[in-house]
């Protein structure tokens, strides 16, 4: 837990970017992720107990708190993908809301910026879709995460998809909200947070949002690849435009057919 917590603290990332507290995390949860991905929820929810218990022996301090809370919402969302055949009123559905609670619990003693703890701030965030009030908290929740950790792509991809119809936003102020993130982070990340919410909203969509501002996503696009110059970064950026180029293509005959009209 030292060691999460230090990694945290000094937001020390790996080559590609990602933070080494969260990889921390997923090694102390690897076992029960294990379980989760052979469908064992019996040796999911032993395996939760025992973490329950080491952060029970270990004190008062936010890094047995985060393990915990981030273990009930890895079961929790495992619980969450078998609800979905079965709706909100689901049985295991509410076993995922159970989660999320207890999760919630784990973390309430301790403030993110209190605490100076972006991956504090990344577990409240994921919280939200458990939330009655998850669309007021949405906002705040992600400015005090990307303001902890501003050169982390990480919250913007995460609360792209809460700017999209099926969560908390509509598609005509999407654009409004990447250009907004990235003025937030744009002194040390550049025009990157634009680029990371358009790819993580064109995950969902299939395409980039309509309105996205081409030049402004391409250019970031190179700041998110000159962050760290590394070949995973430069593969998902090359991914990024090559995409963007084959969209504009199909485009490009039915604008002319409509020019040739008129």
């Amino acid at each position: 837990l030292g060691a999460l917590v230090a990694a945290d603290q000094s937001r020390a990332a790996a080559p590609g970017g990602r933070r080494l507290a969260v990889l921390v995390s997923e090694g102390a949860r690897a076992a029960l992720a294990q379980a989760i991905a052979a469908h064992d929820i019996a040796g999911a929810e032993a395996e939760l107990a025992r973490l329950e218990d080491m952060a029970a022996a270990q004190g008062e301090g936010y890094g047995a708190a985060l393990i915990v809370a981030q273990a009930h919402l890895d079961l929790g969302l495992a619980r969450r993908s078998v609800a979905a055949e079965g709706g909100p009123g689901h049985v295991p559905w509410q076993g995922y809301l159970s989660h999320v609670a207890m999760a919630e619990a784990a973390l309430d003693p301790f403030d993110p910026i209190a605490e100076n703890s972006p991956l504090l701030a990344a577990t409240r965030y994921q919280l939200l879709r458990g939330l009655e009030d998850g669309e007021r908290l949405c906002r705040d929740w992600y400015e005090d995460w990307s303001d902890l950790d501003p050169t982390c792509p990480e919250p913007h991809a995460a609360h792209s998809p809460h700017l999209l119809p099926m969560w908390y936003g509509a598609l005509e102020d999407f654009d409004a909200e990447a250009r907004a993130a990235a003025r937030r982070t744009g002194d040390v990340a550049g025009g990157a947070a634009y680029a990371v919410m358009n790819m993580a909203a064109a995950e969902v969509l299939g395409e980039v949002p309509p309105g996205a501002d081409h030049g402004l996503y391409l250019s970031g696009l190179l700041d998110y690849f000159h962050a760290t110059g590394c070949q995973y970064r430069a593969n998902i950026a090359a991914g990024a435009m090559a995409a963007l180029g084959r969209a504009l293509a199909e485009e490009a005959p039915g604008s002319l057919r409509q020019r040739m009209v008129m």
